[in-house]
């Protein structure tokens, strides 16, 4: 992992993507911040179902790798990430379970969260704009950039002091001008690796189908609670 402000990352990588300049960037306070959490959390409400392209960056000591896939997204509890490049794994949140499984393995990890609601809560409520679910843990800040009908939101939230390790030191959201669904969402751990997904291609879906958050048949769930 490099060892970069978690300020000057989340800074760069909203930048960047948005190909904005940093001088454009403003803090939104008071009013503004107000009008644009409920903005969004209005637009994502109209939307609780999402399908997008998937694109992961994962930073570790040996450089950044990329995982390319598909998002599913049932909002506020189901949440499918299935990747297939470099290889086949499946991520997927459903309820209080969190499942990580690879193609061709005989186990699946299952992390249960029943015991951890607040934690859970929190996973839930950054997919669902559910942003007043994670108040106990992180501070936020909106920043914007762009013109009113052009505008970028970067979304920062900061873990507050004293909270446990399973939350991360930061999650920089970012949302685009008609936004659906985030842009990109980077995820920076007090220690290991750093993630960065992208989003695109994003749709409305009427239905999904229930085996899409199903494992293979014959797959053994291995289960670890979370407390």
């Amino acid at each position: 992992m490099r060892f970069i402000s978690g300020a000057a990352l989340a800074l760069s990588f909203a930048l960047g993507v948005a190909g904005l300049d940093a001088r454009a960037e403003e803090e939104l306070n008071g009013a503004e911040a107000e009008a644009a959490v409920r903005d969004i959390a209005a637009t994502f409400k109209d939307a609780p179902r999402i399908r997008a392209k998937i694109v992961s960056e994962i930073d570790d000591l040996a450089g950044t790798r990329s995982e390319e896939g598909v998002m599913l997204l049932e909002r506020p509890g189901k949440l499918l990430r299935r990747f297939t490049k470099p290889r086949q794994k499946t991520w997927l949140l459903n309820g209080a379970e969190l499942i990580e499984y690879s193609a061709g393995q005989p186990t699946a990890t299952v992390k249960d969260f029943t015991g951890a609601p607040g934690l859970l809560k929190q996973i839930q409520g950054v997919m669902s704009g559910d942003f007043a679910a994670l108040e106990a843990s992180y501070a936020m800040k909106i920043f914007a950039a762009g013109s009113q009908d052009k505008r970028w939101l970067r979304i920062v939230f900061d873990k507050k002091p004293g909270i446990n390790k399973h939350n991360f030191k930061s999650i920089v959201a970012l949302l685009g001008p008609g936004f659906k669904f985030f842009s990109s969402i980077r995820y920076i751990p007090d220690e290991g690796d750093t993630i960065t997904e992208h989003f695109d291609d994003i749709k409305i879906v009427e239905q999904f189908d229930s085996a899409d958050f199903e494992l293979p048949k014959g797959v053994e769930r291995k289960v670890e609670k979370i407390s």
